[in-house]
């Protein structure tokens, strides 16, 4: 998996227990056993500005529907990010299942 590989979250479980697809962003390549780290988007405005790139002081990153293959306008979460840690065996499988399934079936599964 590479920085940058979007993943999609079949029935992603949210705080008010409301389900639905949900994608996320690999923000890097670990090393050994280090974890990978993943933010959360959403296509939801909320106050947020769009206007292309980093948002640092907001925690977002704003992708616009007409400059990437995002079929909407897209704000990575900078500050709703989880880490997932996979071993070699593991990651093999994992992108092996993701190519063919295209989804991850549950983003808080046990690696």
């Amino acid at each position: 998996m590479r920085p940058g590989t979007v993943l999609v979250f079949k029935d992603f479980k949210f705080e008010d227990e409301s389900t639905r697809d949900k994608l996320a962003i690999v923000l890097n390549k670990p090393k050994d056993d280090e974890p990978y780290l993943i933010c959360l988007t959403t296509t939801q405005p909320h106050r947020k500005k769009a206007i292309l790139g980093c948002h640092s002081k907001d925690n977002y990153f704003y992708i616009d529907s007409d400059q990437t293959s995002f079929i909407e306008n897209t704000w990575v979460v900078l500050a709703k990010y989880m880490t997932i840690r996979l071993n070699k065996y593991y990651l093999v499988n994992f992108e092996m299942q993701f190519i063919r399934d295209s989804y991850w079936s549950h983003p808080y599964g046990t690696p």
